[in-house]
């Protein structure tokens, strides 16, 4: 296995071409149209050259920064942008809503998606402007909360909707539920695939013929729990083809690293939406 699987392609990094895709996968399979800003948290990593297609997921932690995947960040800085308040990814984006990434912090740990430790927050070149459709997620998930099978939980992306199908135009932003699985049945899907462990700082969910696939890694994953939803996974990885369920890296393991760069404050832990537009 390369790590380049979660794509399921080879990233192509040629001198006269860089591929439009990270070195890793996820998008959602069996999912749906979301409602429009429901997920208003939600980021959209391009490429520069390709601001309408999409190259990474991420959640907005607060004003300058955003959480993603450690193997989505692979390129030179110059060469991303995240994108805010979209919901169809092929409608052009205003200049207000792309931002230049100016530093990238990846976990220290970070080796190879099947290792874990996948996980990596940016910071963009200017504050970030909140509106009813760009705000920061107002929970990240603490080893406090308990999730399990029974547990409602959510992924949204804009990745492939299936194994080698892209999302067609106007590329809606797509969401689907997803149970959480057991470490043990997890493995055993997504052995095959270089997975020799699930560590206890990554979670598994999926369910018959929904999971994640090539084009969001870096999501996120949202379950319901005391009354309130919490941001529990950001998308690592899978089986190459799509099939089976999607290994999350466990948020709760790594909010020490988070706020180490983030400092996100006890305010922006309960903002909600702005009212004005964007």
């Amino acid at each position: 296995m390369t790590r380049n699987w979660l794509l399921g392609v080879i990233l192509l990094l040629n001198v006269t071409a860089v591929s439009s895709r990270p070195p890793s996968y996820s998008s959602i399979i069996g999912g749906h149209d979301t409602r429009e800003k429901e997920w208003y948290f939600i980021a959209a990593l391009v490429l520069k050259n390709s601001p309408n297609q999409i190259y990474c997921g991420g959640s907005i932690l607060n004003k300058r920064w955003v959480l993603t995947a450690a193997h989505c960040m692979t390129h030179p800085l110059n060469m991303y942008a995240v994108r805010l308040g979209a919901y169809h990814l092929s409608d052009t984006a205003p200049n207000n809503r792309l931002y230049s990434i100016i530093q990238a912090e990846r976990h220290h740990a970070y080796v190879d998606v099947t290792d874990g430790d996948d996980i990596a927050v940016v910071k963009v070149d200017r504050d970030i402007k909140y509106c009813p459709s760009v705000a920061p997620v107002p929970k990240l998930a603490g080893a406090e909360e308990i999730f399990n099978e029974q547990t409602p939980c959510r992924a949204a992306g804009w990745g492939r909707i299936a194994d080698g199908v892209p999302l067609n135009n106007p590329k809606t932003l797509q969401e689907a539920s997803l149970s959480v699985m057991d470490s043990k049945t997890c493995l055993q899907h997504v052995q095959g695939a270089g997975w020799k462990k699930i560590r206890p700082e990554m979670i598994c969910a999926g369910k018959l013929g929904t999971t994640a696939c090539h084009g969001d890694s870096g999501g996120p994953l949202v379950c319901y729990s005391s009354n309130n939803w919490f941001l529990v996974g950001v998308v690592s990885g899978g089986k190459g083809n799509c099939a089976g369920p999607t290994v999350f890296t466990r948020v709760s393991s790594y909010r020490d690293f988070i706020q180490k760069y983030t400092n996100r404050t006890s305010a922006e832990l309960h903002l909600k939406p702005a009212l004005q537009p964007c």
